[in-house]
């Protein structure tokens, strides 16, 4: 990967024993994307990152004898800010850049200007523009922030854990209610079961009690037809009852009239012929005595 490092030289960072490319020739990378994957090649005892860093002239013809390797620490610390560039070239600036990206590489976070203007005076008051005292100093006051932030880091991983083993509790207790309510669930689902059933029964029993009460109505209804036939026939009845007792009448005083008719004829009378009378429906011809 070639880096325009300023107007007088590139900056060259070769990878070595990788195990696949993610950024291809030609792609314009940006700080944090991955461009490659480590690997195990050639005489690798284990996979690793190889990472060479090499200064050349812009101009000179892209060979070792050409170039000048760097090591990648230095260049990554701000140590190392060029060979072929003039320190000229580095103002006040750049060298805030510089500090503020190696400060970014030690404690893994963005920092702000005040923070990066801070060092830059450290670096230019403090250490005389040794940079490798400055980034000795800040790497033991990082390391020291660091150990310091792990500690930190380390209380809240236990306040965590408490907070998880309560929430884990909690958890549990929840489970538990969960079954107890499953448990009463199914109780109130064989209850239910059990209630439905119970309707069954009763709407067979409706539907039964339903069919004979239609029977009843329908016998009702024949009873009732045949009460009005019976009174038919006691009206009938009735009438010829009427009928009878007036035959019955008739009778009787035709008996009285035959009384005295025989009364008579004991007496020595003479019976005149053509007497007739009915009697249960026999006609009877009684001639009259005569004396």
């Amino acid at each position: 990967m070639r880096i325009d490092w300023s107007p007088y030289e590139w900056c060259d960072q070769r990878s070595y024993h990788l195990s696949s490319y993610v950024a291809k020739k030609g792609d314009k990378v940006k700080k944090g994307q991955v461009i490659c994957k480590s690997g195990n090649t050639g005489k690798g005892t284990g996979p690793h990152y190889h990472l060479s860093i090499v200064f050349r002239k812009k101009g000179d013809p892209i060979d070792d004898a050409h170039m000048t390797f760097v090591d990648p620490l230095k260049v990554l610390s701000g140590e190392v800010r060029g060979v072929y560039t003039p320190l000229s070239y580095w103002n006040t600036n750049m060298i805030n850049t510089q500090v503020r990206n190696t400060m970014q590489n030690l404690i893994g976070h963005d920092v702000s200007d005040s923070q990066a203007q801070y060092e830059s005076d450290r670096l230019v008051n403090v250490y005389k523009n040794d940079i490798g005292d400055w980034y000795e100093a800040f790497y033991n006051a990082s390391k020291e922030a660091q150990t310091f932030r792990i500690g930190r880091v380390n209380e809240l991983v236990l306040r965590q854990k408490q907070q998880i083993a309560e929430l884990e509790a909690q958890v549990v207790k929840l489970q538990t209610d969960i079954i107890a309510k499953d448990n009463q669930i199914l109780g109130l689902q064989v209850d239910l079961k059990n209630a439905n059933l119970q309707v069954d029964s009763l709407s067979s029993q409706l539907d039964q009690a339903n069919k004979d009460n239609e029977e009843l109505t329908n016998k009702n209804k024949v009873l009732e037809i045949a009460v009005v036939d019976l009174k038919k026939e006691n009206e009938v009845l009735t009438t010829q009852i009427d009928q009878q007792e007036t035959l019955i009448e008739n009778l009787n005083a035709e008996n009285a009239r035959l009384k005295e008719d025989l009364a008579t004829c004991e007496a020595g009378h003479t019976i005149d012929p053509d007497i007739t009378f009915n009697f249960l429906g026999y006609v009877f011809v009684i001639n009259k005595i005569k004396k």
